[in-house]
């Protein structure tokens, strides 16, 4: 498999070993690393962390419970293809979550931090009326 932070000895201090390969898998799917739908190998995997398999079987459930692979009994693990309406499903929670995040910010923000908002928008609206793409 070849994900790039094995070596038992590079495990942060303060995570346990399954959280630390969880992490390291799921960065792997996120950068590509592990392609959509690739076998993942928990012998392999087990060896390359320089583990057990039974931190790698929980690893694999964490990343199966994100929904970032499927588990198949008798089958392994499988890096999850999306479906084009699981992407627009998370696309549209993704902005409910950007909205409350907004709204929280917004809330919770000082005057100086309101003023430079309005200064960047003035800027953006006036490179808008400039068609000045570069600049918006």
């Amino acid at each position: 498999m070849n994900i790039s932070i094995s070596n038992y000895a590079n495990k942060p201090k303060n995570t346990t070993i399954t959280n630390w390969i969880t992490s390291a898998l799921e960065k792997s799917i996120i950068e590509g690393k592990l392609k959509l739908g690739t076998k993942i190998d928990e012998i392999s995997l087990a060896n390359e962390f320089d583990v057990s398999r039974t931190p790698v079987r929980e690893a694999l459930q964490n990343l199966a419970a994100a929904e970032l692979i499927d588990l198949k009994p008798r089958h392994g693990a499988v890096v999850k293809k999306l479906q084009l309406s699981e992407i627009i499903e998370l696309f549209e929670l993704m902005a409910v979550l950007e909205a409350t995040a907004a709204k929280f910010a917004a809330l919770r923000m000082s005057n100086e931090e309101l003023q430079v908002i309005k200064v960047a928008h003035e800027k953006c609206r006036a490179a808008a009326l400039e068609n000045d793409i570069d600049l918006f």
